[in-house]
């Protein structure tokens, strides 16, 4: 998080029920291994296109500013992320729902003491989250299914527990 070029290197996508685990690393590698243009790379902008369509509701947990930075910065090329010439807008996540501030507003606090995913999990659902994994480098290939598993638990959880915010009519 201290590198100004930090970038997600993972990105869920859920429908419906699923889950979708994109690793836009890989597909990275994959478009330069394949491609005769190294730089088109049309899975950003469907990825973009993602984030910004009005009609896609994103829930998140706790997408403050280095979070939300290293998400734009996945976004964008790698090129535009290390040369001179910066893009002239980021993408932006919107609608979004980010499940601290609807545990704050619950408790009547601020988003910041609300940032635990753990803790809320724990509140909300009664379950444990294992966190064994979230220290681990997620840039390194290929990744372990317990990686895997712990990405997409970040992914389930904020969405399971604003369901069972509205199914309790608690907002």
């Amino acid at each position: 998080y201290h590198d100004k070029h930090a970038r997600a290197a993972l990105v869920v996508i859920t429908v419906e029920d699923r889950f979708f685990l994109v690793d836009i690393l890989e597909l990275e590698r994959k478009t330069m291994l394949n491609t005769s243009a190294p730089l088109d790379q049309p899975y950003l902008e469907l990825i973009k296109q993602i984030c910004e369509a009005r009609h896609l509701l994103k829930v998140v947990h706790y997408l403050e500013g280095t979070a939300l930075r290293a998400l734009q910065l996945a976004l964008i090329s790698e090129e535009q992320r290390h040369g001179d010439e910066k893009p002239s807008n980021y993408s932006s996540l919107s609608p979004c729902i980010d499940v601290a501030l609807v545990a704050a507003y619950l408790a009547g606090t601020s988003a910041g003491k609300c940032k635990e995913l753990p803790g809320l999990v724990w509140k909300y659902l009664r379950q444990d989250l294992c966190v064994t994994e979230a220290l681990s480098n997620f840039e390194h290939r290929p990744l372990r299914e317990s990686q895997e598993h712990y990405a997409l638990c970040l992914a389930w959880c904020p969405l399971v527990i604003l369901r069972a915010c509205c199914s309790y009519d608690l907002v």
